[in-house]
């Protein structure tokens, strides 16, 4: 059922000023007091309530983004050299030194700062600045046994199990590391098998599971060192006596240079290392053939140097490791042998 009401109002109806008058005042509606009413009135009984004045919060968080350090060094060994003289190089340096002590600016240097030495070792001989004042006090005992914690363990992705022969640690890059594989039982027979793998890797410490760099050599390596002063190139020694140079600047896995079978070694190379010079491009290898051999990697056709390891009597001894360290003098080297001598 639908209720409406229609209601029409004139024009002349709208819009007309409202005219307020004063009226006296009547009573519209009047309801007076009764009883009949109480017996329904119920009274509320008291309530508690509670009320919180304290202001409401919210509570966020916000995580700033991760602050990416790393750790950087220099080396300083002595003094400040230019670019053009290399301190390894004795003649340089001599050369060099001979130069500036015919400077006059050299010479009111050393005049000038003569006093202040002076005066500064007798102080130092005044006082033992040198002196231990905890000497009579013993070593504080430890209950702690050492110990290493293994953390990453790189495994040879070939199904032949074999030597890893030397371990060379990145100059400048402590998360990798070249490993050579081999095998150095003589006359093995795995050697019999075709499938004998030759292959050697650079290993990423953050990930062991898989090698990051494939070295192909055409022979196993033995031995294998960066270069110092050029990171990206690396010389190694296979087991069949050649020298191998990569360059991993370059694309593919095999060696970009390798010396003749008939100018090399005879036996493995059990050792090589980078040697001091201008153009950082020399190395020395070491083989149990009794030979030291000296290389340019710009041309490994044939080494450079000769030399026959022997004793007073002209008996050849067979060179099974190296070392070599420019601090102890760029011309010196240090040679393990078969027969438990070592050689300078």
């Amino acid at each position: 059922m639908e209720l409406a009401y229609l209601y029409t109002k004139q024009r002349e109806s709208f819009g007309r000023y409202c005219d307020f008058r004063n009226v006296d005042a009547k009573v519209l509606e009047s309801i007076p007091c009764t009883d009949a009413l109480e017996n329904d009135y119920v009274r509320r009984r008291p309530m508690v309530t509670r009320l919180d004045t304290t202001p409401h919060m919210s509570e966020h968080e916000v995580n700033t983004e991760r602050l990416v350090t790393k750790h950087s060094s220099m080396r300083h060994v002595e003094g400040g050299w230019p670019k053009d003289v290399d301190p390894a190089e004795q003649s340089d340096v001599q050369r060099f030194r001979k130069k500036a002590e015919k400077d006059d600016d050299y010479k009111q240097a050393v005049k000038c700062l003569g006093p202040v030495v002076d005066r500064a070792l007798k102080q130092n001989n005044t006082i033992n600045i040198y002196q231990d004042y905890f000497a009579h006090m013993g070593e504080a005992a430890t209950t702690e046994q050492p110990s290493a914690k293994g953390l990453a363990v790189f495994r040879d992705p070939e199904p032949v199990k074999r030597t890893v022969s030397q371990i060379d640690w990145h100059p400048e890059s402590p998360q990798k590391m070249a490993a050579c594989y081999c095998i150095l039982n003589f006359q093995d027979p795995k050697f019999a098998s075709a499938r004998l793998p030759a292959n050697s890797y650079i290993w990423d410490v953050l990930n062991p599971n898989t090698p990051e760099t494939t070295l192909k050599p055409a022979s196993p390596l033995v031995c294998m060192r960066y270069n110092p002063k050029s990171v990206d190139q690396l010389v190694a020694g296979s087991y069949n006596g050649l020298i191998s140079f990569f360059d991993l600047r370059k694309s593919g896995a095999a060696p970009a240079e390798t010396s003749i079978i008939e100018h090399s070694h005879h036996d493995p190379v059990y050792d090589v290392f980078w040697i001091s010079s201008k153009t950082g491009n020399q190395c020395c290898s070491v083989s149990t053939d009794g030979w030291m051999l000296w290389w340019d990697i710009r041309h490994l056709a044939q080494p450079t140097h000769k030399l026959l390891l022997t004793d007073k009597d002209g008996l050849a001894f067979g060179g099974s490791s190296m070392e070599y360290n420019t601090e102890a003098g760029p011309t010196k080297y240090l040679v393990g042998t078969e027969q438990g001598q070592c050689l300078v």
